[in-house]
C-alpha cells in the first residue's frame, strides 16, 4: 500500500527479497557504469574491447572476462547495498523523497570507489587503474545512483 509517491507504507521487506533485489539491481547498475566507461575511454581513444578487459582479473583472458568479473562484483555490492538499504526502508520514520534514494546509492558508490582505489585495486594490481580516476568516480557515482533507485523502486512496487 502506498500514500503519496514517496512513501512505502507496509515495510514487510524480507532480507532474501532484498538481497535478490540488490543483485539485480546492482548487474543493472554495473551494466550502466560500464557503458558509462565504455564511452569515456572511447571518446580518449580506447577501444571498447580494450576497456572492457581492463577488469578482467587476468590481462591475458580478454573482454569477455573483463565484463563478467565487473558484473559479478556489481551485484555483490548490489546485494550488500540492498539488504543494508532494506533495513532503512523498513523504519516507518524513514520517508525522504524520491531523490534522495538515488542520492544516498551515488555516496554508496563514492565509497566503493574510494575502498577500490585506495586497497582494492593496488593490492591486486588491477588494470582498472589504468582508467582516469574522474571517470571511475563519475562511473561509480552513476553506479550508485541507479542502485539506489532501483532498489527503491523495487521495494515500492513490492509493497504495492
Amino acid at each position: 500500500m502506498m500514500t503519496g509517491t514517496n512513501h512505502i507504507v507496509n515495510r514487510e521487506i524480507s532480507a532474501s527479497d532484498a538481497a535478490i533485489d540488490g543483485l539485480l539491481s546492482g548487474v543493472l547498475a554495473g551494466l550502466g557504469m560500464a557503458v558509462y566507461l565504455v564511452l569515456a575511454m572511447l571518446i580518449a581513444g580506447v577501444s571498447p574491447l580494450a576497456t572492457l578487459a581492463l577488469f578482467a582479473p587476468d590481462p591475458e583472458s580478454g573482454p569477455l572476462m573483463g565484463v563478467l568479473a565487473h558484473l559479478a562484483v556489481s551485484g555483490i555490492y548490489g546485494v550488500l547495498f540492498g539488504v543494508g538499504y532494506a533495513t532503512l526502508l523498513r523504519r516507518p520514520d524513514y520517508n525522504p523523497p524520491t531523490w534522495l534514494h538515488a542520492a544516498i546509492g551515488g555516496l554508496y558508490g563514492l565509497l566503493l570507489l574510494l575502498a577500490a582505489w585506495t586497497l582494492l585495486l593496488p593490492a591486486t594490481g588491477s588494470q582498472v587503474q589504468q582508467i582516469p580516476l574522474l571517470h571511475l568516480a563519475i562511473g561509480h557515482l552513476l553506479y550508485g545512483a541507479l542502485l539506489g533507485w532501483m532498489v527503491y523502486r523495487r521495494a515500492r512496487r513490492m509493497e504495492s
